[in-house]
């Protein structure tokens, strides 16, 4: 369980609460005053500091907090205060309201069960040690507020990843807004993701919210952010620097406290050797990289994700399939897999519709199968070719 910092002078209740989240398996300190914060922060990591008096929520202690986290948390019983303490300090902090002790508890919990979840929980099945290891930097990382960079072929996860970080941070409760920057025309790029004011080009009857508005505290996820030409790099490169962003038709900047995550199936570093990607954009992105493998590279990830898929499957279209043999599952286990896990679940999808009951079989495989099948049979993967229909 997580540490809990227990800021104010009123010794009875600080007892009171103390008493409660330790039932519930917390750590939980107190301090009274900024020198006593400043020595708790400075001999144990809180997931949360928790504040009963708002008088007590001051820049300097922000400041104080800021140095010991990249993203603190901090719980405050504001009795009617919270609107201007957000105001305040909403955009250094991520700043929450109680006003109850059920509250309080209610809201540690629910941090405490998000962030202790497996990846399973959030769509990812996986045992392999690639994948285990992407996902310890994704919880790393989602309780920072430096950009994210996810990288990896086409159909490996990337968005996945991108909404378990918005799930396990601060900013769970705030929009996640996602833009295909290689679906989007390269004319009309620039408008979808920073709005435009009404007159600003011919068919711009009336103000529109760019994706960076709709995500207000949110997470904007970019994905290809490859395929951004270089006008719209550098309104991103601004972004990131100032937090401002210009739309269309207007002059003055606005105001934007989105976490950017962005991901790419592409060579960023490539890219920017051959000059059609900034390198100083690249180097602003990709404060933390996380790279997903592709599947042929974590077989053992296979056979679970073909039970997963199967699952699925099987409720989606009442289906009453026993599972597959043997031989179509090292058939799976060792084909490449160029489409990824997204081919995987697109083919276990084909697969249930076709064969509705049983178990899935060689001959059941989709003809662009064949001859893979026949390789493996060639190197000594023992297969009964009469078992296929051409």
């Amino acid at each position: 369980m997580s540490s809990i910092l227990l800021v104010g002078q009123d010794e009875f209740l600080a007892k009171k609460f103390k008493k409660v989240l330790s039932t519930k398996g917390f750590e939980v300190f107190s301090a009274q005053s900024r020198i006593g914060i400043n020595r708790q922060l400075a001999k144990h990591r809180f997931s949360a500091l928790v504040i009963f008096e708002p008088a007590l929520l001051s820049s300097e202690l922000v400041n104080s907090v800021r140095d010991f986290f990249d993203q603190p948390k901090i719980i405050v019983r504001a009795n009617g205060e919270f609107s201007r303490l957000k105001q305040c300090f909403g955009s250094a902090i991520d700043l929450l309201n109680f006003e109850k002790e059920i509250e309080l508890e209610a809201i540690l919990m629910d941090q405490e069960k998000g962030f202790e979840a497996g990846m399973e929980n959030f769509g990812i099945i996986a045992k392999s040690p690639a994948m285990t290891k992407a996902w310890e930097l994704i919880k790393k990382a989602s309780q920072s507020e430096g950009t994210i960079l996810i990288t990896g072929e086409s159909g490996t996860g990337k968005e996945l990843f991108a909404r378990a970080t918005h799930k396990l941070s601060p900013r769970r409760n705030q929009p996640f807004v996602a833009i295909n920057c290689s679906a989007i025309p390269e004319a009309l790029l620039e408008s979808e993701l920073f709005g435009y004011y009404k007159g600003a080009f011919t068919g711009a009857r009336e103000n529109k919210e760019g994706k960076v508005e709709s995500a207000q505290e949110g997470i904007l996820f970019l994905d290809e952010v490859s395929e951004v030409n270089m006008k719209v790099q550098a309104k991103l490169l601004r972004l990131l620097e100032d937090k401002e962003f210009i739309k269309l038709g207007e002059t003055s900047p606005r105001y934007a406290q989105c976490r950017i995550i962005s991901a790419t199936n592409q060579n960023l570093c490539q890219l920017v050797k051959t000059g059609r990607f900034r390198s100083d954009l690249f180097f602003r992105l990709n404060v933390f990289n996380i790279h997903l493998p592709p599947l042929r590279e974590r077989k053992e990830d296979i056979p679970l994700l073909i039970e997963h898929f199967l699952e699925q499957a099987k409720k989606k279209f009442s289906a009453q399939l026993e599972g597959i043999t043997p031989q179509v599952m090292e058939i799976l286990i060792n084909y490449p897999w160029p489409g990824n896990v997204r081919e995987l679940m697109n083919l276990i999808t084909r697969l249930v519709l076709h064969k509705g009951e049983g178990k899935i079989e060689l001959n059941d495989l989709p003809s662009e199968y064949h001859r893979y099948i026949f390789r493996e049979f060639k190197s000594g993967l023992v297969i009964n070719q009469s078992n296929f229909n051409d």
